[in-house]
């Protein structure tokens, strides 16, 4: 079943930023969606072309520290506003738009305790490879077995 035969028959048992999306979808041309995918064979022609020359790609998980839970997500950073949930993201999906495997390590704390994330990434195809660097990373860094934050009492 498509999303949208999916949103017009079980609309009020989804999210409100699911239905977005899928709004959002539904309001993309043809030629829209051939640009978009045009876009992203050239941003993994890029990345294939940059870890010839590179083992791993060394980012942070996101772009600011975590933020209350009651925040459904960052709505401003750095003076720039988002628009939506997704924009804050962009570090994060941009990698998944070009082929890349990635994954999030704990690699320490701010200064009040929060854990803050590092994203290893790896050339296409190169999940093993990511996965090996992040075991290396995790042995240096030490914080293998900590726990950032008080499990929340269930009520």
């Amino acid at each position: 079943m498509r999303y949208g035969e999916l949103m017009k028959k079980h609309r009020d048992k989804m999210k409100d930023t699911v239905i977005w999306n899928i709004e959002e979808g539904l309001k993309l041309t043809v030629e829209q969606l051939a640009r978009a995918e045009a876009q992203r064979v050239g941003m993994t022609a890029r990345a294939v072309e940059f870890f010839q020359n590179y083992d791993l790609l060394l980012v942070p998980t996101t772009i600011v520290p975590p933020f209350p839970i009651e925040n459904r997500y960052v709505a401003e950073c750095d003076g720039k506003r988002f628009e939506n949930y997704i924009e804050w993201l962009g570090i994060v999906y941009a990698i998944t738009l070009a082929c890349c495997p990635a994954l999030s390590l704990p690699c320490g704390f701010t200064a009040s305790g929060l854990p803050v994330g590092l994203q290893v990434v790896g050339a296409p195809r190169a999940d093993a490879q990511v996965i090996a660097g992040a075991k290396v990373l995790e042995d240096i860094l030490g914080v293998r077995g900590t726990t950032p934050i008080d499990p929340r009492v269930k009520k």
